[in-house]
């Protein structure tokens, strides 16, 4: 293994706007019957319906942007509350422009903006040694 630095994009929460949106969209906090896990949306067997239970708005985020969880800071809590969101997507609606009616819902519903910035940070990268690999046989 070699040590290195390498450049991560990270998701602050911190200015976004577009026009895209669901066609109808309902958020609302879990209850103690909601069952956890996604459902639906683009490039599924029911591209028009996605809906997704018990998720906390880090689960909404990292949706939206299609981002790791290590890729996202906040100063605030994103795991306190648990939603149950439906929505119906437009017919035809491609995965991108799904994430971008997401991104438009969050910043609507939770007044949410965004900030992205580079961070370096220490990380490792596994190489071969010479002679490659001696893995017993």
């Amino acid at each position: 293994m070699s040590s290195g630095r390498i450049g991560i994009s990270l998701v602050l929460l911190a200015g976004i706007t577009c026009g895209q949106t669901f066609e109808v969209a309902s958020i609302r906090l879990s209850g103690p019957r909601s069952v956890r896990g996604s459902d639906g949306g683009p490039g599924s067997r029911d591209p028009t319906r996605y809906r997704y239970g018990r998720a906390s708005l880090e689960d909404l985020i990292l949706t939206a942007y299609d981002v790791e969880d290590f890729q996202l800071a906040s100063k605030l809590p994103l795991d306190r509350d648990e939603f149950d969101l439906a929505v119906k997507v437009p017919e035809g609606a491609t995965k991108d422009e799904f994430r971008v009616m997401l991104r438009n819902l969050l910043a609507e519903r939770f007044r949410m903006k965004l900030h992205i910035e580079t961070r370096e940070f220490p990380a490792f990268e596994m190489v071969s040694a010479k002679g490659g690999t001696k893995l017993g046989t």
